[in-house]
């Protein structure tokens, strides 16, 4: 019994033998390749698949060119004024043919009335001299008068009504003031106003230059950012 035991041990374990290296596949009995090379036969364009490192930099994006150009093309709107009809007209003319590319407008605009608590009108300099001399003794705020009808005088204060002006007078007769009267700084009147609605910067230096050669008729009225 024994014998035929170790005997049948002996055959299994050549079959196993057999079978495990391919010797039985002709019969239909072939065991599963270790190395799977079948498995490569079934791969699908194998060539574009590529292995990344856990920790490879990435590629950077490409730069967004947008912003710059914008940059590059920024525009900011200009204005000035109120002019009057004369002036507007001067204007007109040096855009006309000095800026003929430039994009602007005038807008109608209504100046209110201003009143001015005033001192003056001086005979001379000195006269006026001496009066700013009792002012700051008693601490009171003035802005000399250079040019116009009011010149050689003071203003105490310039005002939108005659009320408040009146008002503001009468505090500074408390302060000490005797000889200050209120009067109207300018009547009400309409006006022109200069709008450049948008204009880039490489453009902007040459109409300062025009603009700032017709400075002395258009009484100091600068251009400045719209607000």
């Amino acid at each position: 019994m024994l014998r035929l035991f170790v005997l049948f041990l002996l055959i299994a374990n050549g079959l196993f033998f057999a079978w495990s290296n391919g010797y039985l596949s002709l019969w239909g009995f072939a065991s599963v390749s270790k190395n799977e090379t079948f498995r490569l036969k079934e791969q699908i364009e194998p060539e574009r698949i590529a292995i990344k490192p856990k920790n490879a930099p990435q590629a950077p994006a490409p730069a967004d060119t947008s912003q710059a150009v914008a940059s590059d093309m920024s525009t900011v709107c200009l204005n000035a004024g109120v002019f009057n009809d004369k002036q507007s007209a001067v204007l007109k003319q040096a855009f006309s043919t000095k800026l003929p590319d430039l994009r602007w407008r005038f807008e109608e605009t209504n100046v209110p009335a201003r009143w001015i608590v005033y001192m003056g009108k001086y005979p001379n300099n000195t006269m006026r001299d001496l009066k700013k001399s009792q002012l700051d003794q008693i601490k009171v705020r003035y802005e000399v008068l250079t040019e116009g009808s009011l010149e050689p005088g003071l203003s105490l204060g310039s005002h939108a009504t005659q009320l408040t002006a009146n008002q503001a007078l009468q505090q500074l007769v408390k302060q000490g003031v005797r000889t200050a009267r209120v009067l109207q700084e300018s009547p009400d009147q309409k006006g022109q106003t200069l709008v450049v609605p948008a204009i880039e910067e490489a453009s902007r230096s040459k109409l300062n230059a025009v603009y700032a050669s017709l400075a002395a008729q258009l009484e100091n009225k600068f251009l400045q950012v719209c607000k």
